[in-house]
C-alpha cells in the first residue's frame, strides 16, 4: 500500500519493532516522510524528521537489543550441544 502511495500515515507501537537497524530505520522513515506519509510511533510520538534524536536512540537501543538476542541464542545453542555430547 506504501509504494502505491494508498496511505496517508503509518503508526507504530515501538520504533524497534519497525526494525532493528537503525540505518534501515531511518532510511525508511524518511522515505515515508518524503512522499508524504505521516508517521506516528506510540513510544515517541509524530516523527517529524528522519533526524529526530528520540528516533535515533529508540533505534539504537532495538539494534543493541538484537545484539543482546543473538548473543543469548548463540549461548543457549552452545550449552545445549554441550549437553548433548555429554
Amino acid at each position: 500500500m506504501i509504494k502505491v502511495h494508498d496511505v496517508d500515515a503509518v503508526v507504530i507501537q515501538q520504533v524497534d519493532r519497525l526494525s532493528r537497524d537503525t540505518v534501515g530505520l531511518l532510511v525508511t522513515i524518511r522515505n515515508w516522510l518524503r512522499i508524504g506519509i505521516e508517521v506516528y510511533a506510540l513510544d515517541i510520538g509524530k516523527i517529524e524528521n528522519e533526524l529526530d534524536i528520540a528516533l535515533f536512540i529508540k533505534g539504537w537501543q532495538g539494534s543493541e537489543e538484537l545484539k543482546i538476542i543473538r548473543e543469548r541464542s548463540m549461548r543457549g545453542k552452545e550449552l545445549k550441544h554441550a549437553k548433548d555430547m555429554s
